[in-house]
């Protein structure tokens, strides 16, 4: 697995953090809105700043107030059924269940339900 991030190895396509950096900030400068779970460590992590309004963030939807914020892992299980991250971090898993979960706060709010995690 070492090998993946190895240009002379891999045989996935590679991409250097500067070409991430530019179409990030791309992203955000034509106002995209970003969706997916702890956002805010992902963009500290490339020293974006994304406006909140760009960001819809499931950790904050599904925050319950006085109580210690949910994992992504926690919230497929409880609200989707889904086991992830079982084996190496996929970020392209963590991407699909974080939309899939921001789906789902847009049905439950859309059916006037609750979209707490207390019932």
């Amino acid at each position: 697995m070492e090998d993946d991030l190895n240009p002379n190895k891999s045989t996935k396509h590679l991409t250097t953090l500067k070409r991430v950096y530019m179409k990030v900030l791309h992203l955000v400068e034509r106002g995209c809105i970003f969706v997916g779970h702890a956002l805010v460590n992902d963009f500290s992590a490339l020293n974006i700043y994304v406006p909140v309004k760009q960001m819809i963030d499931t950790v904050e939807l599904f925050r319950v107030p006085q109580q210690r914020l949910f994992s992504l892992q926690f919230l497929a299980w409880h609200l989707l059924g889904e086991k992830i991250q079982l084996g190496i971090h996929d970020s392209v898993e963590d991407a699909r269940v974080a939309l899939k979960l921001f789906r789902k706060w847009q049905e439950l709010n859309r059916d006037g339900g609750d979209s707490s995690l207390n019932g």
